[in-house]
């Protein structure tokens, strides 16, 4: 997966800078005398691909906002029966592809659903068969705390002022964001009847 996600953060850069990210890969694996260097990062499958190219518009819409998201990147397979196909070797096709052959190579306990996910489901009783998901989202790794725990964890800093400051403006694009979305499902907001989930945030 790991070896997946560099494919997929290779294809979505210019191919200067993809020749030198695996440059630089390849003489730190030798210099480490190690086969790979791994990083982190977050894939996302959605309830429906629907879902996950909406996320992946509000992720994209987020930066104009000057809200603060995730890098995220789009993976999908091509669409089947569309007249009007994505060009050949875009980043999102070259991506999903990677990330389907990761799957198939791992142990089926490792993969988990993440293969079920990406594979054709087995046919159904009655001829049907299931839907595969055909999108994801591959995302940075973001290490932080959710917003109910940021009180005490901005009041440890050495000037807890300046980062409540920086908290305020931010929660204020945040909700400006949301409410051109429509969406209620982060911040409590009751005046708009929002409940909110703190763990969104």
């Amino acid at each position: 997966l790991a070896r997946a996600a560099a494919t997929a953060d290779a294809a979505d850069a210019s191919p200067a800078d993809a020749a030198a990210l695996a440059a630089a890969d390849t003489a730190a694996s030798d210099a480490a005398n190690t086969t790979t260097v791994e990083r982190v990062a977050v894939l996302k499958l959605s309830n429906s691909d629907f879902e996950t190219r909406a996320e992946a518009l509000a992720a994209s819409l987020a930066q104009h906002f000057r809200v603060l998201v995730p890098q995220t990147v789009l993976l999908a397979a091509p669409p089947s029966g569309s007249p009007f196909p994505p060009a050949e070797g875009s980043a999102a096709e070259e991506g999903w592809a990677a990330l389907c052959t990761a799957a198939r190579a791992l142990p089926p306990t490792a993969a988990g659903s993440l293969a079920a996910a990406v594979s054709p489901p087995p046919r159904a009783e009655g001829g049907q068969t299931g839907r595969a998901r055909r999108a994801c989202l591959l995302m940075s790794f973001v290490k932080g705390v959710q917003l109910r725990q940021a009180e005490d964890t901005l009041l440890r800093l050495r000037d807890p002022a300046r980062a409540f400051a920086h908290l305020a403006r931010q929660l204020g694009r945040l909700l400006v964001f949301d409410c051109t979305l429509g969406n209620e499902d982060r911040l409590a907001v009751p005046d708009f009847g929002w409940g909110g989930h703190g763990a969104n945030a």
